[in-house]
């Protein structure tokens, strides 16, 4: 590749990454705006949530691998639907979602498991750091249909598995 293909290369990548960039802020932008009023029903955006989840969560959960005993990474975790079953055999859960008042509600609901932790940080940025091999399974309910296309292919190498960037 020759230099000013390069360059156009570098200038194309910028462009993409800004967009990203401007994404990742409208979305955290909206969950700060619509996670005001931290219930189910706001959550999942339906006035009929609080059923909704007693259906869908034990189903979901049947469709997981055995992590019992595991350490399990939860992405997106919010306001903890997931958080405290996955704790109950689980030998450790880090729910991970990068809007503050959402994991500190969480950790409020579910901080009891003392094999539960909780941070906040966004999934996509860089500058997060998950200890290698300290992730058994990643278990995330809702959060790639948050991702742009781009942000899921960047931090995929095969279908069904994240990469470093994301753990």
């Amino acid at each position: 590749m020759d230099a000013s293909a390069a360059a156009a290369a570098e200038i194309a990548a910028n462009g993409v990454l800004a967009k990203l960039e401007e994404e990742r802020e409208a979305q955290k932008r909206y969950w700060e705006e619509h996670s005001r009023d931290l219930t189910v029903e706001a959550m999942m955006l339906d006035s009929r949530a609080a059923d909704l989840d007693k259906e869908e969560r034990p189903e979901i959960l049947s469709l997981l691998p055995s992590y019992e005993g595991k350490s399990v990474l939860e992405l997106g975790a919010g306001i903890g639907r997931f958080t405290g079953e996955l704790a109950k055999t689980a030998g450790h859960v880090l729910a991970m979602d990068f809007i503050e008042s959402v994991i500190k509600k969480n950790e409020s609901i579910n901080g009891h498991y003392k094999n539960a932790s909780f941070m906040c940080a966004d999934v996509t940025s860089p500058d997060l750091v998950i200890e290698d091999n300290s992730i058994d399974l990643i278990f995330s309910n809702w959060l790639l249909m948050y991702l742009s296309d781009a942000e899921v292919r960047e931090h995929t190498y095969e279908p069904g598995y994240l990469s470093q960037s994301l753990i």
